[in-house]
């Protein structure tokens, strides 16, 4: 009997292995033939436009935060003020994160900061801030 029950689990755990690496192939192949979408073309949908690169941000009035993509996040200082911050390498994981902190220089966020959170398992994540530009919106169509 105790075979039976053994030769019974080996099969369920083949029958799950089997299950789960369809399931990872079919997201794969699924996720290879998505198109890129630029930086430029998902602030269009926000209908901003990328301004000029300015070398500081004033984190006093940081009220909220978008990720972007695996190397943008949009800063929201205030109303009508936001902010592309490009990083140095990829964040991927940001893009679960619930929080976002970020070291400050003099009391403002600048290309010499880090953004900082944690991955959904916990690790701590440390992206160098490469690039910080002023977002404008785009002009109204008429």
């Amino acid at each position: 009997m105790e075979q039976a029950s053994a030769s019974t689990r080996n099969a369920l755990l083949l029958g799950c292995v089997a299950a789960v690496a369809t399931m990872l192939a079919a997201c794969a192949s699924t996720a290879g033939n998505a198109p890129e979408v630029s930086i430029e073309e998902r602030l269009q949908k926000q209908h901003l436009q990328i301004g000029e690169s300015i070398q500081r941000i004033p984190s006093f009035g940081i009220s909220g935060w978008s990720y972007l993509d695996k190397r943008h996040v949009l800063i929201d200082n205030g109303p009508g003020k936001q902010y592309l911050i490009r990083t140095d390498i990829d964040c991927d994981e940001l893009a679960f994160a619930n929080h976002l902190g970020y070291t400050s220089t003099a009391g403002a966020l600048t290309r010499f900061d880090r953004l900082k959170s944690r991955s959904a398992s916990g690790w701590p994540i440390d992206c160098n801030i490469e690039a910080i530009h002023q977002l404008d919106k785009l002009p109204a169509l008429q």
